[in-house]
């Protein structure tokens, strides 16, 4: 909300009402060289339905997390058992991910100008010059998903169901595990599922 009402603002000083407002933004936080797009404000719809989405998972996140909360503070209470907890939730997280990558796999070109810029695509198990779109995903910096997610398709090629199966495996372990006894934030998380529903939301409509 801050990025945008500063984005209107800032046109309006510039240009008064002159021009339409526009909600693309350079933003503050860059990701990288984003594709050149220009958002209309008789788009705000789409903002609307990605916010109202974005509250439901995050409510639903609230839910799940307080009661896991409650649960832990109940039956994990030695260093044992924390660390016990710890390393299931890590095998969980890199089986599941190593399961539907191995299950959803695609091979595509990866396109040599922009590899280098330096941009990460992930390789598995394809041919020299071809890059695997679930595991580019699953198995890279939190920076370099980001990256992924928010450039065109000309940058990085991805499938609807490869989008939902990544969000639906973030999302969940992101839920079950904030509050282990291990140091974790939820800023780039947030933004990774973020920016992977308002992708395939782009896709579906």
């Amino acid at each position: 909300i801050s990025t945008y009402t500063l984005s209107v603002w800032d046109q309006i000083h510039e240009y008064g009402f002159s021009k339409e407002l526009l909600l693309t933004s350079a933003g503050t936080i860059k990701f990288g060289k984003l594709q050149d797009i220009q958002v209309g404000i008789t788009h705000v719809h789409s903002a609307i339905i990605l916010g109202i989405i974005g509250g439901l998972l995050g409510s639903l996140f609230i839910s799940v997390n307080s009661s896991m909360t409650i649960w832990r503070k109940k039956y994990i209470t030695t260093n044992r058992i924390k660390v016990l907890e710890t390393g299931l939730y890590a095998v969980g997280t890199i089986s599941s991910s190593v399961f539907f990558t191995s299950k959803m796999h695609k091979c595509y070109d990866i396109n040599e100008a922009l590899k280098d810029e330096g941009q990460t695509f992930t390789r598995w198990t394809c041919d020299e010059g071809q890059y695997s779109p679930l595991a580019t995903l699953f198995f890279n910096t939190e920076g370099g998903t980001i990256k992924n997610l928010f450039h065109g398709d000309d940058y990085y090629t991805n499938e609807t169901i490869n989008l939902f199966i990544f969000i639906s495996c973030w999302y969940f372990w992101t839920i079950v595990t904030y509050g282990v006894w291990i140091p974790a934030g939820l800023f780039l998380p947030g933004i990774i599922v973020g920016g992977a529903i308002g992708r395939m939301y782009t896709w579906i409509i």
